[in-house]
């Protein structure tokens, strides 16, 4: 009995192992199975993150994608936005060459009733002649209704064809701080007096120069410091354009020629009167000139131009003082191009026949200026030079075609002169602007150039002026630029009010024969060949008005467009108007003439300026008697 028991109790024990044990391997294979879920989670844990990543990076892949995407098709727009503008450019000169070649081809073979030269304009009945009226000006209107002032700023239509550069003379007096004792200076005379300081050591060991050239760099400096304050581009003392706007339009590619420039000009003095004026032999005279970049003749340039100069008169780092012998010289050209022989032909015809009345606008000190001479008054044209009489600059013969273009009668009907339009109303009397006259000194300047120049020519200094249609239609005579340059004025002198020296170099003459364009390029590198082909206006008066600087670049680039562009008859007809205005000067001046090229703004302007400002203005000095109703301005 006994073992029985034992032998159910280690049943029962074995029972209990083995329950244990098989408790044990379900716990284990438990653990197992939940070690694999983890396992199985962690792996789809780490796929999922895997995936998300590739999701990222895909989608910063096709964001990056989609940014160069973005740029490239900027990239392409903005170079076929170039591509179009240089297409539009090329189209718009095609055009307006296709239109000077069919102008230049009317007026070869004239369509004049009459051909025939006129070398008189006869003064018989004042209605005669017709002065071009100007087109109708429409004005938009703001919110309130008023009307506004045009945005191009009486700027010609065209003359973004244009482009131009001004150059401004000055006079600045300076003194040595050693000698500013407050005895010799005269303080009235010379309020803020610009002091130099002491040289120092350094300057003298660096350059070994005089103490002069020590002042002109100081105030070169000083001037340089003030257009720089304006945030203007500056040519430096090294030939380094500072201060540069990379995206302002400029005419020429090279950088270089992006600043403002600043240099010297010998002809600049002060008149004896003046001098006498200025008792201290201490104060010294320091002349520059300020020469602008070449700009596009667009409103925006301008707006450029009234701010250097409205602030060189505003900022005081320097006193200025403009000499009476101090001018102020715009040059025009045709941007990286040129004109033509027939542009030139009618821009240089229309300068001589509107001198006269746009010397009106120049005060006195301006007429008869031996660095501004009167083209209508002083040049081979105007002492009655021909073409068969003149001589070739480079000594070759020429042969002057029968089939030349001429100047021929007004076509359109007699008509009363202009009358005061809603935009000018008139207060100086026709014939009360000043007349420049020929004087004899200079006469006889220009008769001792033209013995080793001209042959079977002996003008006499007493003659009068050839007639202004007579002269123009032997200007277009020229077969070449150096011919009309020799006629137009003198090709050995540039200084006349309207220059055109600079297409009298021998490589102007591209529409010459073979023998001459062969000796003109081996030229070109030796006489400044990188000098823009330009037109020099040059009798104005150096100013620091703005609004005077605006007003004749205005003037001289309507003046141009109107020159190249306008029909052949509207052409005649002006140039008969001005030939008329000389015999008459009391039914037609200066004013007349700005409002035929569509500028009755800028004849107002001028006019009250005149009127208001008499002792500081840069326009004419009126005489007395002038004024028709000052009491209205």
């Amino acid at each position: 009995m006994q073992e029985i028991l034992e032998e159910e109790k280690k049943a029962e024990k074995e029972l209990v192992v083995a329950v244990a044990q098989a408790e044990a391997v379900a716990q284990a294979k438990q653990r197992a199975q939940d070690k694999l879920k983890e396992e199985k989670r962690a792996k789809e844990a780490e796929a999922a993150a895997k995936a998300k990543a590739a999701a990222k990076a895909e989608q910063a892949a096709q964001a990056e994608k989609r940014a160069q995407d973005k740029l490239e098709e900027e990239r392409k727009a903005k170079e076929e936005r170039i591509r179009a503008a240089a297409e539009a450019r090329a189209k718009a000169e095609r055009e307006a060459r296709r239109k000077l070649e069919e102008i230049g081809t009317s007026i070869v073979a004239p369509t004049f009733r009459n051909p025939v030269v006129e070398t008189q304009v006869e003064p018989v009945n004042s209605n005669a002649v017709k002065p071009p009226q100007p087109p109708p000006k429409t004005k938009s209107k703001d919110s309130s209704g008023k009307a506004n002032e045009p945005q191009t700023g009486e700027l010609h239509g065209k003359s973004k064809a244009f482009s131009f550069g001004i150059e401004l003379e000055f006079m600045i007096p300076v003194v040595h701080q050693r000698n500013r004792d407050g005895k010799d200076i005269d303080e009235v005379l010379l309020p803020d007096m610009n002091i130099i300081p002491p040289r120092p050591e350094e300057d003298v060991r660096k350059f070994r120069d005089n103490e002069r050239a020590y002042v002109r760099r100081w105030v070169e400096q000083k001037f340089r410091d003030t257009l720089l304050d304006l945030g203007v581009a500056v040519i430096d003392k090294d030939e380094k354009v500072v201060n540069l706007d990379p995206k302002a339009e400029h005419v020429s590619d090279d950088q270089a020629f992006w600043g403002w420039d600043i240099g010297d000009d010998m002809s600049v003095r002060h008149t004896r009167a003046v001098f006498a004026a200025y008792k201290s032999s201490r104060i010294q005279w320091v002349s520059l000139e300020l020469r602008s970049p070449a700009y596009w003749a667009t409103p925006a340039s301008l707006g450029e131009i009234r701010r250097v100069v409205g602030g060189l008169s505003r900022r005081r780092k320097l006193r200025f003082i403009t000499a009476e012998t101090a001018g102020m010289h715009v040059h025009v050209g045709r941007g990286g191009s040129e004109f033509d022989l027939g542009e030139l032909k009618r821009l240089a015809g229309l300068c001589y026949a509107a001198g006269p009345l746009l010397s009106q606008l120049h005060p006195l000190s301006r007429h008869g200026n031996e660095f501004s001479l009167s083209n209508r008054l002083y040049s081979h044209a105007a002492f009655g030079l021909t073409m068969d009489q003149s001589v070739d600059i480079r000594g070759s013969f020429r042969m002057i075609g029968l089939n030349t273009p001429r100047l021929g009668p007004p076509t359109a009907e007699s008509r009363q002169r202009p009358a005061d339009t809603p935009l000018f109303q008139r207060f100086i009397e026709r014939g009360g602007l000043p007349r420049e006259s020929r004087k004899p000194y200079f006469v006889r300047q220009q008769l001792k150039t033209f013995s080793y120049r001209n042959v079977n020519f002996e003008p006499d200094a007493e003659d009068e002026p050839r007639g202004i249609v007579e002269a123009i239609n032997e200007m277009w005579r020229a077969p070449g630029p150096i011919d009309l340059v020799d006629m137009c004025q003198d090709s050995n002198n540039r200084y006349y009010a309207y220059n055109f020296a600079r297409y009298a170099r021998k490589d102007a003459t591209a529409d010459r024969d073979s023998s001459s364009s062969s000796s003109s390029s081996s030229s070109s590198s030796s006489d400044g060949a990188m000098e823009a082909r330009t037109v020099e206006f040059r009798q104005a008066a150096a100013t620091l008005d703005a609004d005077s600087v605006i007003a004749w670049i205005r003037i001289v680039v309507n003046l141009s467009c109107v020159a190249v562009y306008s029909r052949p008859d509207e052409f005649s007809r002006l140039v008969h108007v001005c030939a008329k205005a000389e015999a008459e000067p009391a039914w037609y001046d200066a004013f007349d003439l700005l409002v035929d090229i569509a500028m009755p703004r800028t004849a107002q302007d001028i006019q009250t300026q005149m009127l208001s400002q008499p002792r500081i203005n840069p326009w004419a000095n009126l005489p007395a008697g002038a004024v028709d109703r000052p009491n209205q301005v």
